[in-house]
């Protein structure tokens, strides 16, 4: 049953891997979300800069447009990642369905193994009882 637990390591690493890409792409969601924030804050002291100085106020509406698309495009990217993320838990449940399956498989074959050779070693204890009760009557 070596091969069995040789597929069991192959789908335990394939799982780390796959896991292991998935949280690769959390963080670059992550840091997506954290840049979007920081533009906002941004246009936040922006706005503020604004209100105190009326004379800046032509050039904060092209600020404006020019942060509200890139929060934009960082936030669609975020949702591309988000749908990739999903697509590996997936890819990952599957993958763990599997390797279960090879477990309990092993579990199963391991336990047979151990029921034979529980059996085998009560037939020799038995054998050992019979012949030792045949010397006790032969004497």
């Amino acid at each position: 049953m070596k091969s069995m637990q040789t597929l069991m390591r192959v789908k335990q690493r394939e799982i780390d891997m796959i896991k292991t890409e998935q949280a690769k792409l959390q963080e670059q969601r992550d840091e997506l979300i954290a840049t979007a924030e920081r533009l906002e804050d941004d246009l936040n002291d922006e706005l503020k800069a604004a209100a105190e100085m009326p004379d800046m106020s032509h050039v904060f509406g092209q600020f404006s447009k020019h942060i509200r698309k890139k929060q934009d495009a960082l936030h669609q990217q975020a949702r591309q990642l988000e749908v990739k993320i999903d697509q590996l838990g997936e890819i990952i449940r599957v993958a763990f369905s599997e390797f279960k399956k090879y477990e309990l498989a092993y579990e199963n074959w391991k336990k047979r193994e151990e029921e034979k050779a529980a059996a085998r070693e009560t037939k020799y204890l038995d054998e050992m009882a019979i012949m030792a009760h045949a010397r006790q009557h032969v004497e």
